[in-house]
């Protein structure tokens, strides 16, 4: 209840008490005037107590209803900066595929004798630079032995390749006809570590020939 309901319980108490000791005293003609004058005091008394009380019960509700907000200094830091949940593993980076062929289709020696010949007839016998001609070679036989062991991973016969090995040797080295750069052939070397044999532009360039059927080569049974 109220600060204001002691005071108003004293007060009609003592006004109950004053009551008593006059109508002991007065005629009926003046109890009956002091009657009515006594419960329009007890009226006013009794709207001043409901509205203090009332006044009351609000202050409370207007508490609990600011209290159900966040005050002026805005939310608490937890709330505003949650912890920050911890970041997912990453996968580790998967190695390049490059199949390897524990015995090539071709030796090396004979690899390089069939790249030499074919070098001179697509550069003429008068070649100078002697260095360039050794690169040459040995970065279209490193490419070639990797491309093979694609194709024979892929599923192709190994003998199927050996006979096509003339068309697949130009797709590789000379697309148009003649000999590529020596930086377009270490180029290659670079896709195929990088990206795997099946991400090289020379593996690409065969998958394109066997879907035009401008190269055809059998499968494994």
């Amino acid at each position: 209840m109220s600060e204001f309901a002691p005071i108003f319980l004293s007060l009609v108490l003592s006004l109950l008490v004053s009551l008593l000791l006059l109508c002991l005293s007065l005629r009926p003609v003046h109890f009956k005037l002091l009657g009515q004058s006594v419960l329009r005091f007890l009226s006013i008394l009794l709207f001043i107590f409901l509205v203090e009380s009332l006044g009351a019960e609000n202050g409370l509700l207007s508490i609990a209803y600011c209290d159900t907000f966040s005050p002026p200094g805005g939310l608490p830091e937890e709330a505003v900066n949650p912890t920050e949940a911890p970041p997912l593993p990453q996968p580790a980076p998967q190695p390049p595929v490059i199949p390897e062929l524990p015995h090539p289709l071709i030796s090396d020696e004979a690899r390089r004798s069939l790249l030499y010949s074919r070098y001179l007839s697509l550069n003429g016998a008068s070649e100078n630079n002697l260095e360039r001609m050794v690169s040459i070679i040995y970065t279209q036989a490193g490419v070639e032995r990797m491309i093979e062991a694609a194709l024979v991973s892929d599923g192709f016969s190994p003998h199927s390749i050996l006979a096509q090995y003339r068309e697949i040797r130009g797709l590789l080295h000379s697309p148009q006809g003649e000999l590529l750069t020596e930086r377009t052939y270490r180029s290659y070397l670079t896709q195929i570590h990088e990206n795997g044999t099946r991400g090289s532009v020379p593996y690409r360039r065969i998958m394109r020939a066997l879907q035009t059927r401008n190269l055809f080569l059998d499968r494994r049974e």
